[in-house]
């Protein structure tokens, strides 16, 4: 059964948000996760949330998105 991991972020430095993204990737792929969310493609049907940046990471299972 797929597990998920739903996260919300603002980057405020992209220099650090690049160094950050070079070491998770790998990790990421590492355990099979997969990104079901491109930066930008989120809207927020209901409700007054306002996210800044949302990720969907999709894994085969909860012990991998762990």
């Amino acid at each position: 059964m797929p597990a998920y991991y739903i996260g919300e972020h603002k980057i405020i430095d992209a220099a650090v948000f690049e160094e950050y993204l070079a070491k998770v990737m790998p990790m990421i792929e590492r355990f099979g996760g997969r990104y079901l969310t491109k930066p930008g493609t989120h809207e927020v049907l209901e409700g007054d949330w306002k996210p800044n940046r949302v990720v969907i990471i999709e894994f085969s299972g909860i012990k991998l998105a762990r």
